[in-house]
């Protein structure tokens, strides 16, 4: 039988010996063309699947890739600490969810070099319709970010400063990653609706693709915006924050955008941007400050000749008070304080343009003045456009005391938590305003 066998398998060879090589090879491709043809036709039935259904059902794998890699992230930090928006120092512990249904995407737009401060908020506050969209709430909401980074050198963008940035690395976009990768990425925190949100990665736009499950997309900066507002009418998927009256998008004002003032009637969603940088007491010990009071005014456009003869009036010396401005333009502040016969050496002018850094600065301030009035400011009142100052949201979110305009103190007045002295058009309502809170915030740093 051996022999036999032996003798077959020398048949074999030969005829094998007698098959030319390039037909060998032209067998192996068929075969590796009918192979690739057969997974090319099940891939094409699949894509046609997904681009025929609704895009808000669309479950593409890059967002199975997602879901693994958050998932890694959740079991590589467990617990996870979570800040609620209402109360910063919470800490829970989350659950694993049972849920088999894909977890919620949503993508933060912001086009132009500013408004970083409203993209923290923005993913714990704007209310969306979960229930409309096919996943489940029940997982963190995962957000990325499409951002300034995008369109820099490429498109004619809205800077911060005044000059566009010749590098990257000196716009504010640069500083606020710097912030997320270190304190918000990879993170869950509680939104206002009870749902979770992970803060995920800041994309490029090539790395998104409309087919990828995105639920919604938020623009940040859309009444900048005229492409996104056009888009909107046409795609539920799109919403939009607004920052002041929106002539040209009216019709999208109640069901998908939402306002950052409350000047606006009670249907209308809107909600405030008070999540900042948060800091340890430790943090806020100043190695300078030799127990003086810091009275701060930060912010463009302020009427620097009016608050310097302002400072010049209050009793400054009595409570070792320090003055510190802060603008992202500072060169001509320096004579216009030295002006006003102020003592310079009590007078601190800065400009600090680290995202984190200059919100510290902020939160070591014992008096704020928003230094917002509707004479010099109108577009921040009810009669304006209702655009947000930038100054409250930090009084609010660090419960700082401040001194500011009365109209201004109505229309926040149920969101102000620290406490406020008031002041009328007159120069010398706010010498006495000021000097009241200097008097309060001493009284209460010698009782504690």
């Amino acid at each position: 039988m051996s022999r036999l066998l032996s003798k077959e398998k020398r048949h074999s060879q030969i005829c094998l010996q007698k098959i030319p090589v390039s037909f060998i090879i032209c067998c192996c491709c068929i075969l590796s063309s009918v192979t690739n043809m057969k997974w090319f036709y099940q891939h094409e039935q699949l894509r046609r699947i997904h681009s025929t259904g609704n895009l808000l059902t669309t479950i593409n794998s890059s967002i199975s890739q997602e879901e693994e890699s958050i998932e890694e992230h959740m079991e590589s930090s467990n617990p996870i600490t979570v800040t609620t928006p209402a109360a910063a120092n919470t800490t829970v512990t989350t659950t694993t969810s049972h849920d088999q249904r894909r977890a919620c995407h949503v993508v933060i737009v912001n086009v132009p070099d500013f408004h970083h401060e409203v993209i923290e908020s923005t993913a714990l506050r704007f209310p969306l319709p979960f229930h409309k969209f096919n996943c489940t709430t029940s997982k963190p909401i995962i957000f990325d970010f499409i951002l300034y980074n995008n369109w820099f050198g490429i498109l004619d963008i809205r800077a911060a400063t005044r000059g566009k940035p010749k590098y990257l690395n000196e716009s504010e976009f640069w500083d606020w990653n710097t912030y997320y990768e270190s304190y918000l990425q990879y993170k869950v925190f509680d939104r206002m609706d009870g749902t979770k949100v992970f803060f995920n990665r800041v994309l490029k736009v090539s790395d998104l693709d409309e087919n990828d499950g995105i639920d919604a997309r938020i623009d940040a900066t859309c009444d900048i915006n005229r492409m996104f507002i056009r888009k909107m009418i046409k795609d539920d998927r799109l919403f939009c924050v607004l920052h002041g009256k929106c002539d040209r998008c009216k019709e999208l004002h109640h069901e998908r955008s939402c306002y950052i003032t409350p000047m606006w009637p009670k249907e209308q969603c809107t909600f405030m941007t008070i999540d900042l940088p948060k800091f340890n007491e430790s943090e806020l010990v100043s190695t300078n400050s030799s127990g003086s009071m810091k009275i701060c005014v930060f912010g463009s456009n302020r009427n620097h000749t009016m608050l310097s003869n302002l400072f010049a009036q209050v009793p400054y010396q009595k409570y070792n008070a320090t003055f510190h401005v802060g603008a992202r333009v500072t060169r001509t502040l320096s004579q216009v304080y030295e002006a006003s016969g102020v003592d310079m050496s009590k007078v601190h002018i800065v400009s600090e343009k680290r995202y984190r850094e200059y919100y510290r600065n902020v939160a070591r301030c014992n008096i704020y003045l928003p230094a917002t009035e509707p004479t010099e400011k109108p577009s921040h009142f009810p009669t304006g456009i209702r655009k947000l100052t930038g100054s409250i949201p930090q009084v609010i979110a660090y419960k700082l005391p401040s001194v500011m305009h009365m109209e201004l103190e109505k229309i926040y007045h149920e969101h102000l938590v620290g406490p406020v002295e008031v002041y009328y058009d007159t120069f010398e309502s706010k010498v006495k305003a000021l000097t009241r809170m200097m008097d309060r915030v001493s009284a209460l740093a010698t009782e504690t």
